[in-house]
């Protein structure tokens, strides 16, 4: 007797009793009840012939308060207490909700490029989880993804949505976040999005996101936005005069506190905005101008 319930592609059961397992190449779709609470499993390999890892039946984004989040169900390796790490194949697109909610033993995710989506509470509770590295191609990230997880380093390759409910998104809430990586115009819209990445804004002491490895206290919020990357010539012109000139004076540092308590709010609402871009990058590029012909140098440039 076979240990899977396969139909049409869709892997609906698995009946076994083995530890490991190895899912069949006929299968294209992990079912939402497949491996839900087979608390024995401790390693699973997923073929490249896998497109959907399939979620709970309540596979939403919009749940406004805990005690309709709880009751959202399961989804395919729920309550898989055993299993230690888990490779998610380039060919997987999907990962659904609660997909693997409560894996509390996992300490190894692996995303490959070409998954797309992760959803509500994908990795909900999986609290020896301590790293992650979300791929280039991941474009929405659902809400409780990673909440009450145990990561403590995130990098985020690409420039993926969360998904938010009345302005909250509570992806990585709960997290004790340690570092946390990702382009800066990525960070300038999400960084206040949860409490436990504030602190981890664009131009932060702990992520500049350049690979420099430096440190600084400020950031420069809008460029980042326009110029998209806080370092790059534009950007190091605009932060010397900030420490060379108005940093010196009293109208100039009650300039720079108004800037970074307005400017992460601007660019969190209109910062994808064409007209914003567009606004912004006139009235920078013009001063930009001015203060390199007045010797404000475009070379790489340390916070002061």
């Amino acid at each position: 007797m076979s240990d899977f319930i396969i139909r049409a592609g869709v892997l609906e059961k698995y009946i076994g009793a083995s530890t490991e397992v190895i899912i069949p190449n006929s299968v294209i779709t992990i079912g939402r009840d497949a491996f839900t609470d087979c608390k024995n499993l401790t390693s699973i390999k997923i073929p490249d012939s896998v497109i959907e890892i399939e979620g709970s039946v309540y596979d939403l984004d919009k749940y406004d308060d805990i005690f309709m989040y709880m009751l959202a169900g399961k989804g395919a390796f729920t309550g898989c207490w055993s299993l230690t790490e888990i490779e998610i194949p380039s060919s997987v697109k999907s990962i659904g909700s609660h997909a693997f909610k409560g894996c509390g033993k996992i300490t190894n995710v692996v995303l490959h490029d070409g998954l797309e989506h992760i959803g509500l509470g994908a990795f909900e509770g999986c609290r020896s989880l301590i790293n992650i590295t979300i791929p280039e191609s991941v474009k929405t990230i659902g809400r409780w993804a990673f909440y009450d997880s145990g990561l403590k380093k995130v990098q985020i390759l690409g420039y993926p949505t969360l998904s938010t409910y009345n302005g909250s998104n509570d992806t990585f809430e709960g997290c004790p976040i340690e570092y946390f990586d990702a382009p800066e115009r990525w960070k300038s819209k999400y960084w206040n999005f949860a409490d436990c990445l504030k602190e981890y804004g664009p131009g932060s002491k702990e992520n500049t996101s350049n690979g420099s490895g430096r440190s600084s206290t400020s950031g420069c919020y809008i460029a980042t936005s326009v110029y998209g990357a806080y370092d790059c010539p534009e950007v190091w012109t605009l932060r010397r005069f900030r420490d060379y000139y108005l940093s010196r004076t009293m109208f100039g540092r009650a300039f720079i506190r108004i800037y970074y308590a307005i400017s992460p709010k601007l660019v969190r609402w209109f910062g994808d905005a064409v007209w914003f871009q567009k606004i912004w990058r006139n009235i920078l590029n013009y001063l930009v101008d001015k203060l390199q012909k007045n010797g404000y140098k475009s070379t790489p440039y340390e916070d002061q």
